[in-house]
């Protein structure tokens, strides 16, 4: 059987385990693998997954989730440099210098060897931080020690979101977005039998979740979608802030 998934938050407590400062990066963590999910192993692990299933495990620090979570994207990431190194007679290898990320060979070839042994990733995402221009020197110290759990929330998130958003940006990804992309064209829809069957996506644009946020008020609260609901982020002072809370169906 499955592992459990974390428990969330208490409602009294907060919206989120994530910190108010930390929420975009939480949402664009939960957008990368949402989108990619197919393309990512073990692709079950995160097909639909959950938002708040997120945050609580990210939250555990030591979760089955987070392990398979950092494993799938280094992988994917190590994937991306390797095709692009490989791509001598692929049209897609002229966009190498603007369009793609690649990390160095060394790197992405030690994490194609070693994400499957356990325990390994810390040290495999410190060298990719790095290798990607990541500069919290208390986090990749705390990753050169195995000491992931001690680090804080936001900053777990932070360094994730880098390394997602680079991952975003390679071939592999290119290339998954351009074969979900032929497939769509290629296929001739019998709209009504679709809606029937339930493969038609009834959301419009601005219901699905995005990585950035919506805007301010003037009172300076800062809104941000998630999966069905509109997360508040209230700014109380210069420096301060936190989470308001979820509110379904408001504008």
């Amino acid at each position: 059987p499955a592992p459990p998934v974390p428990s969330s938050p208490p409602r009294a407590q907060a919206s989120f385990y994530t910190p108010p400062e930390a929420v975009g990066q939480l949402l664009q963590v939960h957008y990368f693998l949402n989108s990619f999910a197919e393309a990512l192993e073990p692709a079950e692990d995160f097909v639909n997954l959950h938002l708040r299933v997120l945050d609580a495990a990210m939250a555990d620090g030591d979760h089955w989730l987070v392990h398979r979570i950092h494993v799938a994207v280094l992988s994917f990431l190590s994937r991306g440099s390797t095709e692009l190194r490989n791509a001598d007679d692929d049209a897609d290898a002229s966009y190498v210098p603007a369009e793609f990320t690649q990390l160095r060979p060394e790197i992405a070839d030690e994490i194609s060897r070693a994400t499957r042994l356990h325990g390994a990733w810390p040290e495999l995402l410190r060298r990719a931080a790095r290798d990607l221009a990541y500069d919290d020197r208390a986090t990749l110290r705390a990753l050169r020690f195995c000491e992931y759990p001690t680090i804080e929330l936001g900053a777990r998130f932070r360094i994730l979101a880098h390394v997602c958003d680079a991952a975003a940006s390679t071939i592999t990804a290119r290339r998954y977005i351009d074969s979900r992309m032929a497939r769509i064209e290629s296929t001739t829809w019998d709209w009504d039998t679709a809606v029937q069957a339930g493969l038609v996506q009834n959301l419009p644009l601005n219901e699905l979740p995005r990585p950035e946020p919506l805007g301010r008020d003037r009172e300076h609260s800062v809104f941000w979608r998630g999966a069905g609901a509109i997360i508040v982020k209230q700014k109380l002072a210069p420096h301060a802030e936190s989470t308001s809370g979820l509110l379904r169906g408001s504008r």
